[in-house]
């Protein structure tokens, strides 16, 4: 434990991974966040984290957190492989989800600001599958969203 009995601090930014990888599409987000691992794991303004399905259960990990990055199959109405990148978590919508993939990254997001703890930057990817140029936007996404203080 750190000084004075505060519990250590977390990382600014946190890139969290949703989806369920036996559903295939919905879990682009998780490889993407495989993908990034090798290029961000030892830098300590990171936290990469695989939240699965968990949902509201990862509401936690947001607090005091500088940042933001969600990786995930988020259904915006566009065609399947569609590439969104969406600056803060305005047009997301919060719907119930159900089935295997109980809570979405809407619902997440909207629990997160309505009790206080939505990070001041947020940054949504939905990914399409065996894309280069998103691994590249990824990376620089990442860097500019770290040198956040």
């Amino acid at each position: 434990m750190p000084p004075e009995g505060r519990p250590p601090a977390v990382p600014p930014l946190l890139v969290l991974g949703l989806g369920n990888r036996l559903l295939r599409d919905d879990g682009l987000g998780l490889e993407l966040l495989a993908r990034l691992a090798p290029q961000l794991a030892s830098d300590p303004r990171v936290e990469l984290l695989d939240g699965g399905t968990q949902g509201l259960a990862l509401l936690h990990r947001l607090e005091d957190r500088a940042a933001l990055l969600v990786l995930d199959a988020v259904a915006l109405g566009s065609e399947p492989g569609a590439v969104h990148h969406i600056a803060g978590c305005g047009r997301i919508a919060a719907h119930r989800s159900g089935g295997a993939h109980e809570g979405n990254a809407g619902e997440l997001l909207a629990v997160a600001r309505l009790v206080g703890d939505l990070p001041e930057v947020v940054e949504v990817v939905k990914p399409y599958l065996n894309a280069a140029d998103n691994m590249v936007m990824l990376e620089n996404l990442v860097e500019a969203i770290a040198s956040v203080d």
